[in-house]
């Protein structure tokens, strides 16, 4: 260190050479509360040390933390589970939510292993696909990533990191699931099972064609998807009028 020579504005100090053959410049700099601080960069030549000393000064411009912190993220997520989380103003079973999943999809998953300043958007892509691999539903895929989100914004906020990574990664979507209808032959194998149902004598309707009307009165709905011709199918091949599909006035 002997031989570096400080530069008038304080900023830092040429770059020099070790013994190891790198090239290492200092910088010294205030952080947010006024506190005098250090922080060193290396470079295979010269130039990359200048290049890494021009981004730490970069930052510290943009009020952002000289370097992001070599914590993974497993280590970063266990103790925001039990200090921003556990504080949060969230909802009991919010704060439930996203510990589960930080435990379950984060800390035990790949990525945790991945130092913080070292942390990318693909990692982040990387990592939902290994999510979808495990054949989990959308749902929880969003909500593991929406629980990685505010992981990483906590980060941002105690200047662990420059910036949240998984704000440039697509939030995950949760495809509509279409609902399920009884096909005609369906609806008559449970009339048939219904009238040797030890409940028939109980629930008259189940045996009868009103039961299949009350399940066929979907059809007339205004949130339906089925056709009426489908409908209408539906209605002959049990017998029934179209004055069935209609549904009973409430009373």
């Amino acid at each position: 260190m002997s031989g570096a020579r400080r530069s008038g504005n304080g900023e830092g100090s040429t770059p020099y050479k070790r013994a190891d053959g790198r090239w290492q410049i200092q910088l010294r700099y205030h952080d947010e509360a006024g506190v005098p601080r250090r922080t060193t960069v290396t470079g295979k030549t010269a130039k990359e040390a200048r290049d890494k000393a021009d981004e730490v000064r970069r930052r510290l411009r943009a009020h952002l933390p000289a370097k992001d912190k070599k914590i993974t993220l497993g280590a970063f997520t266990d103790t925001w589970i039990n200090s921003t989380l556990a504080a949060s103003d969230r909802k009991w079973s919010t704060k439930t939510l996203y510990a589960t999943l930080a435990r379950k999809h984060i800390i035990r998953a790949t990525l945790r292993a991945q130092p913080l300043d070292k942390l990318k958007p693909s990692h982040v892509e990387s990592w939902k696909v290994e999510l979808q691999t495990q054949g989990l539903s959308d749902s929880t895929i969003r909500s593991a990533f929406n629980a990685l989100k505010a992981i990483l914004d906590t980060a941002v906020r105690d200047e662990a990191l420059a910036r949240n990574v998984a704000t440039a990664v697509t939030r995950p979507k949760v495809r509509p699931q279409e609902a399920a209808f009884l096909t005609p032959e369906e609806i008559r194998r449970v009339l048939e099972a219904a009238r040797t149902s030890r409940y028939a004598p109980c629930s008259p309707s189940w045996s009868t064609r009103r039961f299949a009307a009350g399940k066929l009165s979907r059809c007339a709905g205004p949130m339906s998807t089925l056709t009426p011709a489908y409908c209408g199918y539906a209605a002959r091949s049990l017998g029934l009028t179209v004055a069935w599909l209609s549904p009973s006035p409430r009373r």
